[in-house]
């Protein structure tokens, strides 16, 4: 990196933190469990947290889906994600995400 790169950083860094902070989470949970002319089970857990203090902001997701038809998987998908925000004016912000499905 260059000089003045390192110091854009320190100065982003370097801003203090506010007071007031919010935290927020969510969750859920769902189970179905059908029979007759075809068997299928299927069940969901997902969840969001969610932290922001002054410019700064950081949501964590985290969710699962799970189904089988008659003994036979056919649904099975995992995804999280971690996203962090920066507000540097009124109209701009800057983030950072990473995320898997």
């Amino acid at each position: 990196m260059r000089p003045h790169l390192y110091i854009l950083a320190l100065t982003v860094l370097a801003t203090p933190l506010t007071a007031q902070s919010t935290r927020e989470f969510t969750g859920d949970i769902g189970f179905v469990n059908t029979t007759g002319n075809a068997e299928l089970t299927s069940v969901s857990v997902g969840q969001a947290l969610k932290f922001a203090a002054g410019p700064w902001s950081l949501a964590q997701t985290f969710g699962v889906v799970y189904g089988e038809n008659a003994g036979t998987v056919n649904t099975s998908l995992w995804r999280g994600g971690v996203r962090g925000d920066r507000k540097v004016g009124n109209a701009i912000s800057l983030f950072v995400l990473s995320a898997w499905d």
